[in-house]
């Protein structure tokens, strides 16, 4: 999720077109796969796929998509219709997102003789900068693994 105020989610209607922060991700997409299950639902009376929207994509999905893979017995194929993209492309793959929480011990030391001891901090930050050297640098619209450091605390 990426934060703005208030006014940033102000959007404007332009002739037949509704455009503003947040207009296209996921209600594009969520219009379209409503027209999709209708289809389908004509076909036979009853559909042989379903939709779920969940809401928390942006958050690693831990309260939303996994919550219905952990509830029911999903397929081999799972649809993300997010459109956020930008392009009117099927995606067949994903990055995903894996939340590590790392902790480090250290051994406590006075500000001013910390050779006598171990910065657990230091160490962290050591593991990351080793961490990011298995990470190629990012090429515009390539697909491949990528590191961020998000949150810290």
């Amino acid at each position: 999720m990426v934060p703005d105020q208030a006014e940033g989610f102000t959007s404007l209607i332009d002739g037949d077109k509704l455009r503003g922060r947040g207009s296209a991700d996921m209600k594009s997409a969520a219009a379209v796969n409503i027209e999709i299950m209708r289809h389908f639902a004509k076909a036979d009376g009853k559909p042989s796929i379903g939709l779920i929207f969940t809401m928390d994509e942006e958050r690693g999905g831990m309260n939303g998509a996994k919550k219905v893979c952990e509830l029911w017995e999903m397929p081999e194929v799972i649809i993300i219709p997010d459109s956020a993209s930008g392009s009117d492309t099927l995606i067949v793959n994903q990055k995903g997102i894996l939340h590590l929480e790392l902790s480090a011990k250290g051994k406590n030391a006075h500000g001013s003789r910390p050779h006598l001891g171990e910065n657990a901090i230091l160490k962290l930050m050591q593991f990351y900068y080793d961490l990011e050297k298995e990470f190629v640098d990012l090429i515009d619209g390539a697909w491949c693994p990528t590191l961020s450091l998000g949150k810290l605390h």
